[in-house]
């Protein structure tokens, strides 16, 4: 039994020996004009320069003895093999070859000489084709996110949608990959027989803030965009930033923020201040209601100091008298002033609109009266101001229809309709509306491309009229997607 297996295993050495080939010195010599081993230095353990052996071996697996100072460098087709000064002997040792002991003697180098350079070209025998191994392998990184940037043994690499993939000799490498709200990764990769994967997701870095505000309704602007309406929440990358509550007829209010990395803040817009301004209404007859955006606020005569700043519609109006709507903007420091006379209505229709009044307390709307004859057309609409309330960025088109009434004496015709903004389009009845009769204006705003938040736009209807031009309002609130 046993004479049987030391017959097997001297059967497998001496296969292998036979396979193997032979390695052999073509030459050596020093290198007189290579400085590499003065610009790319390494010392010995007593901190003495060593003199540096390029061993130029076209196959990669090669290992060295002797004099060694470790670690030794495959530079694509040789190695940088460090020795220590005097050392004149080297032991090569590869899995294909036979071991191979050079003595610098023999090729009249007494020693090596530090900072000194010395070329050793080795020939491999021709007994068998061997398959040509340049030592290269790929290294494939892939990032998270795909706008990362990535160094690979400190080079900056080019990536493509996330990857790079970089040729590199086999061995040990480094690498970073950094990107603008994440925490930078670095690492090392160790390149072998097959190419290599390297998947990195880096983590995030951002700051979560959260916004509010002691004003309701107000939206957020950051480093002047746009981002909601107050309360807010999200995140943003370390830096300064303005945040800013703005709110119309509201003077804004700002606050500077420092973000760190991974920092929780909440941050406090203080209440915003209104602004007002002042107006003077002073209509005959004198009690006649005034209301503002809706709201009666008093009778005539009256001065208003607490009006908002912005955009307003203010009636007047009184029972026997045909009422007035005027849309008026209040600014600060310059009031407006109201002056004029009710038409008062004929006899009969006013006798109509009490004994109305007295039985079901009727709205005092003019589609229910009856002109003069041969009076002026004359326009009034059931409103002037639409609000389309919050609706998404995701469906950014709404409608909205007005309605008028021919109060005059005269046929009405609408001879334009100009909105403010092409985001808001009008279509209204085009031929003549009879006295008492009505007509409508279908207005169609789209706000693609528009930023979410707070609009407000205006229409101008000019007629052949009493009151040649009016005009309409439209506004509402568009939530981000």
């Amino acid at each position: 039994m046993s004479r049987h297996l030391y017959l097997l295993l001297f059967c497998l050495i001496t296969t292998h020996l036979c396979q193997a080939q032979e390695l052999t010195v073509k030459s050596m010599e020093a290198a007189s004009f290579d400085v590499s081993a003065s610009t790319e230095e390494r010392k010995d353990v007593n901190n003495n320069p060593c003199g540096l052996v390029k061993v130029r071996l076209a196959a990669v697996g090669a290992v060295f003895e002797g004099n060694v100072i470790q670690p030794v460098e495959y530079r694509v087709g040789e190695y940088w093999v460090y020795m220590t000064e005097g050392s004149y002997q080297l032991r090569i040792k590869h899995p294909n070859f036979v071991p191979l002991d050079v003595n610098f003697h023999d090729y009249n180098i007494k020693g090596i000489v530090p900072k000194s350079t010395y070329n050793l070209t080795l020939l491999m025998s021709q007994t068998s084709a061997q398959p040509v191994d340049d030592g290269m392998r790929y290294l494939i990184i892939n990032t998270t996110p795909k706008n990362a940037t990535v160094y690979v043994d400190g080079t900056l690499q080019t990536l493509t949608n996330g990857s790079v993939s970089v040729r590199l000799p086999m061995g040990q490498h480094s690498y970073r990959v950094e990107a603008a709200g994440y925490h930078t990764k670095e690492g090392t990769v160790q390149l072998q027989e097959a190419k290599k994967n390297e998947n990195i997701e880096l983590a995030s870095a951002q700051a979560t803030v959260k916004v509010t505000s002691a004003t309701a309704g107000a939206s957020l602007y950051v480093n002047d965009v746009l981002k909601g309406s107050l309360p807010w929440n999200g995140q943003f990358n370390e830096g300064n930033y303005l945040f800013e509550a703005r709110k119309e007829g509201h003077r804004s209010q700002r606050v500077n923020v420092t973000l760190k990395e991974d920092e929780q803040r909440t941050v406090e817009i203080p209440a915003l201040q209104p602004i007002y301004g002042v107006l003077s209404v002073n209509y005959q007859p004198v009690g006649a209601s005034i209301v503002v955006d809706g709201k009666k606020l008093g009778e005539t005569p009256e001065d208003f100091r607490n009006i908002l700043v912005g955009s307003h519609t203010v009636e007047i109006s009184k029972s026997g008298y045909s009422s007035e709507k005027k849309n008026i903007d209040i600014v600060e420091g310059k009031p407006i002033s109201l002056t004029g006379t009710l038409r008062e209505l004929a006899s009969s229709n006013a006798s109509h609109t009490a004994n109305s009044n007295q039985n079901t307390q009727a709205s005092s709307s003019n589609t229910n009266r009856q002109a003069a004859p041969g009076s002026p057309a004359e326009i009034h609409f059931d409103k002037t101001t639409h609000h389309f309330g919050t609706f998404p960025e995701s469906n950014p088109i709404v409608k909205c229809t007005f309605t008028f009434t021919n109060v005059g004496g005269q046929p009405l015709k609408i001879n334009q309709v100009i909105s403010s903004c092409g985001c808001a389009v009008a279509d209204y009845t085009k031929g003549q509306v009879m006295p008492g009769q009505q007509g409508t204006i279908q207005v169609t705003y789209n706000g693609t491309g528009k930023f979410p938040g707070h609009f407000k736009k205006s229409l101008t209807v000019r007629t052949n009229g009493k009151v040649e031009m009016m005009r309409l309002y439209i506004e509402g609130d568009m939530t981000g997607k």
